[in-house]
């Protein structure tokens, strides 16, 4: 949003403070979840500032888009880094904060990790617009760190679209 604001004759823009209050509200019903925009959403846009003659408001949304339905094809590019996670690795600086990230996901997905024997270790609601990453610490559902060796993970879209892919810790 771009204000354009008249001059006002013989007062020293430098003197004045002008303050403003820009409110950008949703239904109540969209604010619990991510929200994509449908033809015929409606935001409401409240601004207190008093308005003068000449005043200007652009608004563009030229950047808007669509989203594109999740395929089998954009989940394949889904991966884990780093991969192999190594426990003992120089960039490891902090031993209290261990993470793997996925990258590459679809705006909402859920990441599933599970052993070799099919146990389930983790699962993460990834709900977020804006990244197409999540991060997870290496523990268990239980908080407990994981035992090294190799891990198999799904990514599933709302569509039920999946990828199934794997990753390795190394101590």
């Amino acid at each position: 949003m771009f204000f354009k604001e008249s001059v006002v004759p013989g007062f020293d823009s430098l003197k004045i403070k002008s303050t403003y209050s820009l409110t950008i509200s949703w239904p109540p019903d969209s604010l619990s979840t991510n929200r994509h925009y449908e033809n015929g959403d409606v935001t409401q846009i409240n601004m207190l500032k008093p308005f003068e003659k000449g005043d200007e408001f652009y608004f563009d949304a030229t950047t808007v888009s669509e989203m594109a339905p999740v395929t089998k094809k954009l989940l394949e590019e889904v991966l884990v880094v780093p991969n192999p996670y190594i426990v003992t690795a120089a960039w490891e600086q902090d031993i209290n904060h261990k993470s793997v990230h996925f990258t590459h996901l679809p705006d909402e997905c859920t990441i599933k990790i599970f052993t070799l024997n099919a146990e389930l270790v983790y699962t993460i609601l990834h709900q977020d617009i804006f990244s197409g990453q999540a991060e997870w610490n290496l523990r268990s559902m239980n908080r407990q760190e994981i035992a090294p060796g190799l891990y198999v993970f799904t990514v599933e879209a709302p569509n039920y679209e999946t990828f199934v892919g794997k990753f390795a810790v190394i101590r």
